[in-house]
């Protein structure tokens, strides 16, 4: 019983709140735009064929909502 709470307080210390007040940071839409802006500035500028596949993804991903 100790160490449930000993793992329990070390797992909470842990713990950041997400800021949107809806949806967790762990959310696909969200990760996916993270990821896209991290790939603009280093990998879609050496290879804009990347960014092409990238938009033909997003395109599709948009009409299957």
């Amino acid at each position: 019983e100790v160490h449930k709470a000993t793992v329990a307080r070390n797992v909470l210390k842990q713990y950041r709140p997400h800021d949107h007040p809806y949806f967790p940071t762990e959310f696909y839409p969200h990760k996916r735009e993270r990821a896209r802006e991290k790939f603009e500035q280093t990998l879609f500028k050496e290879k804009p064929e990347y960014r092409e596949l990238a938009d033909q993804y997003a395109k599709y991903l948009s009409g299957r909502r």
